[in-house]
């Protein structure tokens, strides 16, 4: 994934979508909402 200044390339910009399509997913099959994700990884919301 492109750094800095850089601009994500299309295959970049494709990868995010389906990671962030699978994670709404697994998301939904949990019955966990993203704020609950965002505490157990540590990655702020």
């Amino acid at each position: 994934m492109a750094r800095g200044r850089g601009k994500a390339s299309p295959q970049d910009k494709e990868a995010l979508r389906i990671i962030s399509e699978k994670i709404r997913e697994l998301l939904k099959e949990q019955g966990k909402k993203q704020i609950e994700l965002s505490r157990i990884t540590g990655i702020p919301a």
